[in-house]
Formats: structure tokens, C-alpha cells, sequence
């Protein structure tokens, strides 16, 4: 599903107004910052340049964000776009022979060459849901064919989130709904009062009524105001609500005919079109500024990696993207030179897995990494699986070339882990900061978000930024180095995620039980690991 950051909108509190509340000091760039010296948890970018990169040389190294799509054209990241030289921008011809017309800035495998594009999507279980509830819903166990008892279970599993989910969303449009139209009667209330259109808390104190109806609305817009609530950020909670129900649960909804292409049948013809950017870029625009947006330009933020190209394949929908889309977008990246991919998406069931693990194993022949955010469920994805994933179904194997990362936040002790953070000692492989971050907003806007889709991003402008500065090492040693030279949080005592949204005490436990190593990526620690080993 796109859109790993949490959360979207949270009872009418967005985000970016969020960042915009904040001292701009305490969030922007926050991550690249120091621990020893900044007192925040960051991955000591801006020291790793000060004290070594600033004296060397580096190449530049082409990074894919498989995402919703890229604005290319924003002023912090436009300097550092992938440019397709070979293709010759809107002539209708494929001038590289590669299979893909005017792809000049890389590719949407969500649109057509009428400029028709998908935006919203199902999700995976409605998909599943509908496509065997006809067959398997009057069965049990033991009349279902032994060829067939695994694809049984699976839609017996989806279709009991399905109809969680859809009951949930249901209660959810209801009450937002409900909390619209009080705002809405309240506001007017007021308004009518005061004979005007903005008013302020200071105002509101100065009312002194004895009309019920007038001390409620009083009470209520008080609160209101204090707290940030907007009538335009509850109205956008209530499309989110609203386009769950009719966008990604409905069992009727099938944006995919303007594709023309089966999404269960694999052939390896190249279908979409040159758009991608998309209509709705937010999502893709933000993880590539983490990444790549140009540093020290005195607008914006700092990216990672300094010498980069930043090239967008748009593959991920609002909703859950699909398999021959996502194996597709990572095919596409490789053969157009990226080094390093970003895959800041995902879903709880994966029926054409086989395509992405033949594509996750076509980019680990050429040595390109792919980093994914594990997820923003709170979920151990030792136990709930999350897909895509390094591990190859059907097989005791998995990819070399793959980074999972949990979102870790700017503080030690307890809330160190990200409460929305999946996590996993087998599963995930590291933590990078994805709590509060500041990055781009299309438009040449800016904003702050929180979740994994942050997180990866770090990871993917690290690996970037040593395969620029040291292109020597191989994809090995830039995935080891990256694992090894991480700050060592292992010992931290952490509230497990989710916990703190359950109960009053959350279960706690070391945070090397969180992952693989026990560790936040470290820019500076890991630049002079590759010191070490380039002398080598």
C-alpha cells in the first residue's frame, strides 16, 4: 500500500501542519545530525562531509524510487534528476530501443499513452477476497482438491481481515462524519455570533453566555483551535475514510482496464506510459528529497547522498500495488543503470510473488541493492509476513542485495522505535530515522512526515552515498558496512511498537530484539569503514 507514513491524517491533525507548529531548528535535518554532539538520535551525515567526504571525489550513481511518482520539477531536487540522454523528450519514438517511449525520467507503470492514470487501487485482500469467494466460501478445509488447500487458506485469511476492515471503515466513515458535522454546526454557531469569519481563542474567551447551544460551540472551537484542528484537515480525513470504502474495499472498483494488460499473467512486454510524476507525486517527492535533495542551497532540507540521479518509476497506487507492477518497476530500474532502489511500499499478501522474486534475483545478478521500508503496522514481520520481502517463496533462500528498515525516532530509551514501526530480529535489518521528518512537498513545498517509507530512504541515500564516494566496493560490502558500522542501541530498554497505543504500560524489551543488529545506521561510522577497506 502506498503511502508508508503514519499517519496520513490522524483526527484532522495533518503532518505537515504539525511540522509547521514546530520549531523548524528542532526538525529540519534533524537526522543527519550527530548523537554525541546534537543530543537527537541522528546518522551523522553532515560529519561524515565535514571531516572526510569534503576532501574526495565522488562519482555520480544513478538511485530508482519505485513510488507514486517524483515532482522532478521541484526546486530542491531538480538539479538532481535522472535524464534518460539517449531518448529524445516527447518526439513518440523510442529512441533508445529500450521498450519504452519518452521515458525520459523514468517510467509509470500505472498509466496509459492516453495520459490515463491509475491512482487509487484495492487492496490485495479485496482482490483475493473476490476472486475466490465464489469458489471457496461454502467449503471447508477438507473438500478443498490438496493442490488447491494453500490458496484456500490464504483466501480464508483474507477474507477475514477483508470483512474486519470493511466493518472497521464503516464505524470509521460513520464517526467522521459525525465529528464533520459537528464541527461544521459549531463553527456556524459562532461565526454567526461574532459576525465574522476568523476568530481566536481570545475571542472565544470572552464570550459569557447562558445559552447552551452557545457554550458548547465555545467549548468545543476552543478546543479546536488549541489543538490545530482545521475544518480543511478533518475534510481530509473524511475522504480518507470515505475512499476506503470506495476505492480500496470495494469489490467492484477495477481501475486496471486502462492498463490492457493481465496483472496475474507475466510476458515481460512493456506497458504504461512516460508519466512519472502521476497526479498525485507527495509520497515519491518526499522519500527522494531524504535521499537526494540538493544539499546546502539554503532552501529546504540536506538529501544524504550529494551526487545523485534520481531516477521515478511509478508503480505504487493509494491502495495495494501490484506484484507485476512492482516486478516490472525493479526490471526497469536495473536495465537503465540504477545502482541502488528504493522500495518504500507494501502489503500483507503477495499471489504472484514468483514475478518480484524473479526480479528481486534479476537486480541482485547486476548488483543493484533494494531497500524496503518494513512497514508502519507495528507488526513482528517474523510472525505477520510483509510483502515484497527478501525471502523467495517456496525456497529456504533469500536475496543478498536487500535492506529491511524499521523507523527509529530522535530520542534514546523508550521511544526510540517508532510506535507504528514493524520490527523483527530475522526479518528487519536495521533502524533509520523515520519519526518527524522533514523533507519535500510538491509544488517546491515542504512538510514533515513520520513513517518507514522515511526510514528506507536514509538507508537507500547511504548505500548511494558509498557507492559514489568508494565505487570500488561491491553490493556486499556496502550492505555489510552499512550492517557493521551502525550505532550499537542493542542494550536500550525500548517499548515494543504498538504497544503504546494499547495499554497504559507498554510491554517493553532490549532493542537488539528488533532487528538484526540492534542498530541505527550511521553515515560517519560507515564511511570510515569503507576508508578501511578501500586502503585495503
Amino acid at each position: 500500500m502506498r503511502k508508508l507514513t503514519f499517519p496520513l491524517v490522524f483526527m484532522g491533525l495533518s503532518l505537515g501542519a504539525f511540522a509547521q507548529d514546530q520549531t523548524e531548528n528542532k526538525i529540519l535535518n534533524w537526522h543527519n545530525k550527530d548523537m554525541a554532539t546534537d543530543t537527537v538520535v541522528g546518522i551523522s551525515t553532515e560529519k561524515a562531509y565535514t571531516e572526510i567526504l569534503s576532501k574526495k571525489k565522488s562519482k555520480k550513481v544513478i538511485v530508482a524510487i519505485i513510488d507514486s511518482g517524483v515532482d522532478t520539477d521541484h526546486e530542491d531536487i531538480k538539479d538532481n534528476v535522472w535524464v534518460n540522454e539517449d531518448e529524445i523528450p516527447n518526439n513518440g519514438i523510442d529512441d533508445d530501443k529500450n521498450g519504452y517511449i519518452d521515458d525520459v525520467h523514468g517510467w509509470s507503470f500505472l498509466g496509459n499513452a492516453k495520459g490515463e492514470n491509475i491512482d487509487q487501487e484495492t487492496l490485495e485482500m479485496t482482490r483475493i477476497y473476490k476472486k475466490n469467494a465464489a469458489k471457496y466460501s461454502n467449503l471447508n478445509l477438507k473438500e478443498v482438491p490438496k493442490a488447491e488447500q494453500a490458496a484456500f487458506l490464504e483466501f480464508q485469511q483474507a477474507r477475514s481481515e477483508y470483512l474486519k476492515k470493511l466493518a472497521d471503515a464503516k464505524v470509521e466513515q460513520t464517526s467522521v462524519k459525525q465529528f464533520h458535522k459537528n464541527y461544521t454546526q459549531n463553527d456556524s454557531v459562532i461565526r454567526a455570533y461574532l459576525q465574522k469569519e476568523v476568530y481566536s481563542v481570545e475571542e472565544l474567551k470572552t464570550i459569557e453566555t447562558t445559552d447552551e447551544k452557545l457554550q458548547k460551540a465555545v467549548q468545543m472551537m476552543t478546543f479546536m483551535i488549541e489543538s490545530n484542528f482545521k475544518k480543511d484537515d478533518i475534510q481530509k480525513y473524511l475522504d480518507h475514510a470515505e475512499g476506503s470504502l470506495k476505492y480500496n474495499l470495494n469489490t467492484d472498483f477495477n481501475p486496471r482496464t486502462i492498463i490492457g494488460d493481465d496483472p496475474e499473467k507475466w510476458d515481460g512486454k512493456p506497458y504504461g506510459s512516460k508519466d512519472a510524476k502521476g497526479p498525485d507525486p507527495s509520497h515519491g517527492t518526499h522519500v527522494a528529497g531524504i535521499v537526494a535533495a540538493t544539499r546546502h542551497n539554503n532552501i529546504g532540507m540536506d538529501g544524504i547522498a550529494d551526487n545523485i540521479k534520481i531516477m521515478s518509476v511509478r508503480a505504487v497506487p493509494d491502495g495495494d500495488e501490484r506484484d507485476k507492477d512492482i516486478a516490472m518497476a525493479i526490471r526497469y530500474a536495473v536495465d537503465n543503470g540504477a545502482e541502488v532502489v528504493n522500495m518504500s511500499f507494501g502489503k500483507g499478501y503477495s499471489p504472484e510473488k514468483k514475478m518480484v522474486d524473479d526480479a528481486v534475483k534479476y537486480a541482485e545478478s547486476k548488483g543493484v541493492i533494494l531497500v524496503h521500508a518494513a512497514g508502519n503496522d507495528s507488526k513482528n514481520t517474523d510472525v505477520v509476513p510483509s510483502f515484497p520481502s527478501k525471502y523467495y517463496a517456496n525456497s529456504k533462500e533469500s536475496a543478498t542485495n536487500w535492506l529491511s528498515i524499521g523507523a527509529s525516532t530522535m530520542q534514546k530509551g523508550e521511544t526510540l522505535p517508532a510506535f507504528f514501526s514493524n520490527y523483527g530480529r530475522k526479518t528487519v535489518d536495521i533502524f533509520a530515522p523515520g519519526h518527524e521528518i522533514y523533507s519535500l512537498k510538491p509544488s517546491n513545498q515542504y512538510q514533515a512526515n513520520s513513517g518507514t517509507s522515511m526510514a528506507a530512504p536514509m538507508v537507500t541515500g547511504l548505500a548511494a552515498l558509498l557507492k559514489s564516494y568508494y565505487p570500488q566496493l561491491t553490493y556486499l560490502q556496502v550492505i555489510d558496512i552499512i550492517k557493521k558500522s551502525g550505532t550499537n542501541l542493542g542494550k536500550e530498554k525500548v517499548s515494543i511498537p504498538g504497544g503504546r497505543k494499547k495499554m497504559a504500560v507498554a510491554k517493553k524489551t532490549k532493542f537488539k530484539k528488533l532487528s538484526q543488529t540492534g542498530k541505527i545506521i550511521n553515515t560517519y561510522n560507515a564511511v570510515i569503514m569503507a576508508e578501511a577497506l578501500s586502503v585495503k
